[in-house]
């Protein structure tokens, strides 16, 4: 018997191929019905040529639930319409014919916003303005991607993905989730995409993960969750928007957070991701690649790659996040070059571990901590970058590298411009300004200034766990040594040296010793002798010696002896030389003959260490009172 007709569903197990379900692959005529009655089988879905497929609303949910489930042979797109959709559980993609597929959203005209404003709100909860070109494509709901911005001020966090509250004519209102407080800005052009298909998971779900494959493109599309930064806390959270590199551990099935580092490939254009309690994106062992992306309002970190994960995120932003915007770690690498991380929870550029960023040209705007932060041997490579306003620290370093150069500008952050600790190290060569009002240094950490020049900061702490000094200066350019006993944060002046002259002294008057009882100075070489307060003004009770005191002096001229010190003979011997003076105890015995405490005079005295105690006399005032009785 001879068959007439060939088709998949005749063969045991075979996939379900479009064409067996009503499905043409002409280019032309729409094939979503085929596809999603061959969805509907929950097999593996062919198409075996290219098709022209445009999902109805109702259609959007099951397929990208079912994503994994569908192989074109070549590459296919897959159009999606205007809408927020529902999507119920986590799409986990692992098909290697996924580097077929296509998804686009609704496509719409690029246009301008030439002015942005605030109109209401506070930190994490803005209800921001931007006039548009045209705003005929937004409506209330969608979101509108801003990027490219120019401007004076802060003007680059007005970049990001931002959901729309209102329209009217060409004036389009947003809810802004900025962290910190609205900056003075200027907004004369930004690019603006309106991004009108939404793919929208719940608070508690992952959103699109993908390992050992590539996914071609996503498209003019918001990959959202329904979390709210103005009320909800920052954290970690399982909940990550777009996950390229790993994969559920089958062989740990008892935990949810359990997982397996994979390659993985996608490319995104036109792309939204927001409203993730955890991270907007996430490349762990896989590689992204984005153009024209933001990842905004999520509960922790909008960009993160590690191990060994890889994200091309040139020209992106990172704006109003709980967390970091940028973070890199474990041999992760982000490509941020022109982006923009502003009004972050905390870092804008977060490095730690043997990691790297690449952020030339970008920009790190009014970020609660730090705007580019790196540690435990992380890089930052910030070449032309511009890091200004941040409530933290402009830039800092914990056994950390942070490399600017031609450009490149960290100034006018809340705490320190440059703070470089455990040996990390910033380079500021070719700056246009480092800005370094102030930076402190721990344990052998080293900043470079715009000349190529190792900075003598403004100031510079050295700190251990219960104490803290800090040298630094002063409005009239002297050096300043600080001491902060306890790590208060509160530093008391105790030293300084007068710029240009060598003139070193305390910062209090008559308040500090030189040397201690316990660690004395062995010689003291001076050009003339020392000079003595001995100004009537400062001086009460003043009067002449009694008898009593006088014959104390009298009996301490016949005390002065010829003497050696013991250190010396076992130092040097024979050759240790002989000195002139009194014995202290015999001092205070004379003064106790006639009925008299030597402990009130300023002639003798005598302190406690840790190991026993000390004599010692002032002889200047020795000789005055022998002096007086004669």
């Amino acid at each position: 018997m001879s068959l007439t007709k060939a088709s998949y569903s005749m063969v045991n197990g075979a996939p379900a191929n479009i064409l067996d379900f009503g499905g043409v692959c002409d280019g032309v005529t729409n094939d979503a019905d085929a596809l999603m009655a061959a969805i509907a089988t929950g097999k593996e879905v062919v198409i075996p040529a290219e098709s022209y497929i445009l999902l109805s609303s109702a259609q959007v949910p099951t397929f990208i639930e079912n994503l994994n489930n569908v192989s074109p042979q070549v590459v296919n797109t897959f159009n999606l319409p205007a809408g927020d959709f529902a999507i119920t559980t986590q799409v986990e993609i692992t098909n290697s014919k996924a580097c077929n597929i296509i998804v686009k959203g609704v496509a719409t005209t690029q246009v301008s916003a030439t002015a942005v404003s605030k109109l209401s709100g506070s930190a994490k909860n803005y209800s921001v303005q931007y006039t548009l070109t045209s705003a005929s494509e937004v409506a209330i709901g969608d979101y509108i991607y801003v990027g490219y911005t120019a401007g004076t001020g802060s003007y680059n966090v007005a970049e990001g993905a931002w959901k729309v509250t209102g329209v009217s004519g060409s004036n389009v209102t947003v809810k802004h989730t900025l962290n910190s407080t609205w900056p003075t800005l200027t907004v004369t052009s930004a690019r603006v995409v309106p991004l009108r298909t939404i793919l929208r998971w719940p608070t508690t779900q992952r959103g699109l993960a993908m390992s050992g494959c590539q996914l071609n493109t996503l498209e003019n599309i918001v990959l959202a969750s329904q979390f709210d930064i103005s009320t909800g806390s920052a954290s970690d959270t399982y909940s990550d928007g777009l996950q390229v590199g790993t994969a559920s551990d089958q062989l740990n099935t008892g935990s949810t957070e359990s997982q397996r580092t994979l390659s993985g490939e996608i490319y995104c254009k036109n792309v939204g991701i927001v409203e993730w309690s955890g991270n907007g994106v996430q490349a762990i062992g896989g590689n992204a690649y984005f153009y024209q992306v933001a990842s905004c309002s999520n509960g922790w970190r909008g960009i993160q790659a590690a191990s060994n994960g890889s994200i091309g995120a040139k020209y992106t932003s990172a704006v109003g996040n709980g967390a970091s915007g940028y973070e890199a770690e474990g041999l992760g690498f982000i490509d941020a070059n022109g982006a923009v991380a502003a009004g972050n929870g905390q870092q804008g550029v977060y490095v730690i571990g043997p990691a790297s960023v690449s952020f030339a040209s970008g920009y790190s705007y009014n970020n609660v901590g730090a705007g580019l932060d790196a540690r435990n041997f992380g890089t930052i490579l910030a070449d032309g970058a511009k890091v200004d306003s941040n409530t933290g620290y402009g830039c800092y370093t914990t056994a950390g590298n942070i490399l600017f150069g031609a450009s490149a500008v960290s100034a006018n952050n809340t705490t320190y411009d440059a703070r470089s600790t455990e040996h990390g190290v910033i380079d500021g060569t070719g700056c246009t300004s480092l800005g370094v009002k102030s930076f402190t240094q721990k344990d052998g950490s080293v900043i470079i200034d715009s000349d190529g020049e190792i900075v003598w900061p403004t100031e510079l702490k050295v700190e251990s766990s219960s104490s803290q000094v800090a040298f630094g200066g002063t409005s009239i350019a002297d050096m300043v040594i600080s001491t902060d006993n306890g790590g208060t944060g509160t530093f008391t002046p105790i030293l300084r040296a007068k710029a240009g002259t060598g003139i070193f002294y305390p910062a209090q008057d008559n308040t500090a010793s030189l040397g201690r009882s316990g660690e004395r100075w062995s010689v003291v070489y001076a050009a003339t002798g020392t000079i003595n307060t001995s100004d009537a003004r400062t001086k009460q009770d003043v009067a002449s010696l009694d008898d009593a005191e006088k014959r104390v002096a009298a009996a301490l001229k016949g005390l002065i002896k010829k003497f050696r010190f013991k250190d010396a003979v076992v130092e040097k011997g024979d050759e240790a030389r002989i000195h002139v003076g009194v014995i202290a105890q015999e001092v205070e015995a004379a003064f106790a003959a006639e009925g008299l405490d030597a402990a009130r005079y300023g002639i003798l005295c005598h302190d406690q260490l840790e190991d026993g105690d000390r004599y010692g006399v002032r002889y200047e005032e020795l000789l005055a009172f022998i002096i007086a009785a004669m």
